[in-house]
């Protein structure tokens, strides 16, 4: 019996060594965890380490209002050359990579998450004749493990185009005329004027989603047709990359002075014969 009751005794002792034991690990353990959240908590939340892919660039660079014609301005060709573009990397609103398109990497690496990317050349500006700007942006993201995703952005004009060709008989009938045109962006505070002698175009920055273009045509007519300064409107809507040509000429008939203007949309004519009454003003 005293050999028993011993036996016990000692089983009692080492169960109490080994609660003891795990009561103190994990309290060892809880306090490590402890302390682990206190500084996470401290330091704003442990950054977990994100994964990294890589992506190729390209660009489309489309002005298509342009037929490749070179003014004494503007050589509209140049804006298809796409080493002159300049390539932005976002992420939010930092830029994370800038470079000319002709030195961008061949490979680049970023980490996970939402990108974007933007491409621009030239300066933007309500109204020009010796530049326009074309933009492009595309949103993409990067997962762990990309190998040269391609990201592409396609690049258009903000502006529109818009030029006049005045018959050369204008001037048998009319001592001056031109053409103001009137945008959104213009707001009657600039001016965009075609005078009789212009040769050169105008760049106008519209809405990206089309507004309506205001062109009045205005004409003093020669003393001897008896009739004053007379103001045509014609209006179109354009979006940018789009353009507009008005094509003006005198039409006189039977002592009669009017006008015949084409709107010129590159795929249609469209005349309208407008009579100058010898009242208006």
């Amino acid at each position: 019996i005293s050999l028993l009751l011993r036996s016990e005794y000692i089983k009692d002792i080492n169960m109490r060594k080994m609660r003891f034991m795990s009561w103190g690990m994990a309290c060892l353990l809880g306090g490590c965890l402890s302390l682990a959240s206190c500084q996470q908590e401290e330091l704003g939340g442990v950054p977990v380490a994100k994964g990294t892919g890589t992506i190729t660039l390209e660009l489309n660079a489309q002005p298509g209002f342009a037929s490749g014609s070179k003014t004494k301005a503007v050589d509209e060709a140049a804006y298809k050359d796409k080493n002159g573009y300049t390539l932005q990397i976002l992420s939010g609103d930092n830029i994370k990579d800038e470079f000319l398109f002709k030195d961008r990497p061949a490979s680049i690496e970023l980490e996970e998450g939402a990108y974007k990317l933007k491409a621009f050349y030239g300066k933007e500006q309500v109204v020009s004749r010796n530049e326009f700007y074309v933009y492009g942006e595309k949103a993409f993201g990067v997962k762990g493990g990309d190998q040269d995703k391609s990201v592409s952005v396609e690049c258009v004009p903000t502006c529109a185009k818009v030029q006049v060709d005045f018959d050369a008989t204008m001037a048998t009938y009319f001592s001056d005329y031109k053409v103001v045109y009137d945008t959104k962006a213009l707001n009657g505070s600039t001016t965009a004027t075609w005078a009789k002698g212009d040769t050169e175009p105008w760049y106008l920055k519209v809405d990206k989603a089309g507004e309506t273009v205001k062109a009045t045509i205005t004409l003093t007519p020669k003393a001897e047709y008896e009739t004053k300064e007379a103001s045509v409107v014609q209006t179109k809507t354009l979006s940018p990359n789009q353009g507009w040509t008005l094509k003006v000429k005198p039409n006189y008939n039977h002592g009669q002075l009017g006008l015949e203007i084409t709107i010129d949309e590159t795929t249609e004519d469209k005349p309208i014969d407008i009579v100058i009454p010898p009242t208006w003003k």
